[in-house]
């Protein structure tokens, strides 16, 4: 995404644009498949933070299907009772007001907040407390609650910086989840790339060489090479490759990133989410008919991971065996099922594996992790880039807090890129 718009903005000044792909499709962590008889999505699935948001004004050109979820819930407790709707909704609504709290306070206190202080943490000592101070049960179902977060960052909550929520703004806004695909919205922002011919799929880039320059701007010095031992000059760079994979590959470089980018990488966090998996139902057995009748699973976290290593070598057979026994628990609870009906039985299984995605970088997206002292550095470091050198850095990790981790992140952060590189080159005709 990051890479789509970057292109796009230089091209409609005038640049002349290649874009490597190492996939043999765009779109990146943003992707398709059609296993279980329809389309959806295996990566980004939403729009969040609805106010001026680009995708959304996007999506809604491209009369792309979005929903957007009310405000019940059907949760049930670790011992598989169904908990009241009232008092699960009033503590589902709880949870994300006090996620707002904790992002204020986090606003407010960041200086003064230990680096190891967790946003589970705010909602023991802080929430948990106050709200239920003589309820011990309800106390409990706020914290088991407030573990679900773990499907927003792709982390634990145990794990998530209280000192870094400020960074963490999309959380507080509106989302739109997008019941179609997001194959519109990405084809779209391809739309310039495209007509420019500036695509090369296949292309792996295993080598970024680079030399300081007196000024920024200065042409030429930038060599790229691929996979196949091809190199490719240019005057700047922008390099959209996800934040997992510029932690595994910081050897791409020659010479290395100066320290400070190293440490900025390495910093900043990146959290595991997957989708094991997508399961497709005949659900005639109930009272509703649904138009896709498809259940959504999200683990995140080493949870995750353990679930994506077990099946990755398994044979699809085998695979679908094992990813139903092990949400059968899950499935189960549904309203009228009936064990051993065949209407009530996974037809389809399709899981993500993301975490064993070398060009995704064995994860998902941007979050921020308790004992880094000052991620917000970390982030400005690495937006800002090489320069010097025609090294520019762009994706969901260096974009504005508001938009931080998510798709419309990106591709803020592609354009922002493309300005800068415009502004320096006085809107000049250059090889990018």
């Amino acid at each position: 995404m990051a890479g789509l718009r970057c292109a796009a903005v230089l091209l409609e000044k005038g640049a002349r644009v290649t874009i490597f792909e190492a996939r043999d499709r765009i779109g990146g962590r943003i992707c398709q498949s059609d296993e279980i008889g329809r389309e959806v999505d295996l990566g980004a699935q939403w729009i969040h933070t609805l106010e001026n948001n680009p995708l959304l004004e996007i999506a809604i050109d491209e009369d792309v299907a979005l929903h957007r979820w009310g405000t019940d819930v059907q949760v049930y407790d670790s011992s598989r009772n169904l908990i009241d709707n009232g008092r699960a909704t009033y503590i589902s609504q709880l949870r994300r007001a006090i996620i707002r709290d904790a992002i204020e306070y986090s606003k407010k206190y960041k200086d003064r907040i230990p680096t190891s202080t967790s946003l589970l943490d705010f909602f023991v000592e802080r929430a948990a407390q106050e709200q239920f101070p003589d309820n011990e049960q309800d106390r409990k179902l706020l914290l088991e609650m407030a573990e679900l977060w773990g499907g927003f960052i792709g982390g634990d909550v145990s794990k998530q910086s209280l000192r870094h929520m400020w960074m963490e703004q999309c959380a507080a806004g509106e989302d739109l989840f997008v019941s179609s695909s997001y194959r519109e919205i990405v084809d779209n922002v391809a739309l310039t790339a495209r007509r420019y011919r500036a695509i090369r799929l296949g292309m792996k880039v295993t080598g970024i060489k680079s030399r300081d320059r007196r000024t920024p701007g200065q042409k030429g010095g930038v060599l790229v090479t691929v996979e196949d031992g091809r190199s490719f000059p240019f005057d700047e760079v922008v390099v959209t490759a996800p934040l997992g994979w510029l932690k595994h590959h910081q050897d791409v470089f020659s010479p290395p990133l100066e320290a400070p980018l190293e440490k900025a990488i390495m910093g900043i966090g990146y959290g595991n989410l997957e989708k094991p998996p997508l399961e497709a139902y005949d659900l005639s057995c109930l009272p509703v008919q649904y138009a896709s009748p498809t259940l959504l699973f999200f683990t995140w976290g080493p949870s995750a991971i353990q679930l994506t290593t077990a099946v990755r070598s398994l044979i699809p057979s085998k695979r679908f065996e094992y990813l139903k026994t092990y949400f059968e628990p899950y499935y189960s609870l549904l309203p009228h099922y009936s064990s051993g009906h065949v209407d009530c039985e996974p037809q389809v299984i399709l899981s993500t594996d993301w975490a064993g995605d070398d060009l995704a970088g064995n994860g998902s997206y941007t979050n921020f992790l308790t004992g880094v002292d000052n991620a917000s550095r970390d982030v400005d470091t690495l937006r800002y880039g090489c320069p010097e050198r025609g090294i520019w850095f762009a994706g969901e990790h260096t974009a504005p807090s508001l938009h931080m981790g998510t798709a419309t992140g990106a591709y803020i952060a592609g354009e922002d890129v493309a300005k800068r590189i415009i502004e320096l080159y006085g809107m000049e005709r250059c090889r990018l």
